[in-house]
């Protein structure tokens, strides 16, 4: 998944962005890791710090979109339980607060 430059993306987009990123192997072969959160976090913040860069949107500096995108990874403990939880009312609630209504 890659963030368009044409739009500017929405929570939604940043956290699929994200979690696209952190599931992507580095290397080859056997040697093949997961990046560690941290370089995800630098990566997805980079990425988003040009896009609003190029959009004119003021930022307050990359150590604290860094710090919005940490605040925000409630989104990655919402998936973790899934299949016990999808049918819940709360469940539902929470997924269309972030905008993911076709779970």
């Amino acid at each position: 998944m890659v963030l368009r430059e044409n739009v500017l993306s929405t929570l939604c987009d940043i956290m699929k962005y994200y979690l696209v990123h952190h599931q992507q192997k580095t290397g080859a072969g056997p040697a093949a890791r997961r990046p560690s959160i941290v370089e995800v976090y630098e990566r997805v913040a980079t990425r988003c710090e040009l896009l609003w860069h190029k959009a004119s949107i003021p930022t307050t500096g990359h150590k604290r979109i860094v710090e919005k995108i940490r605040a925000n990874n409630k989104y990655q403990n919402m998936l973790k339980p899934f299949k016990t939880r999808k049918g819940g009312q709360k469940y539902q609630t929470m997924l269309k607060s972030y905008g993911i209504l076709n779970y």
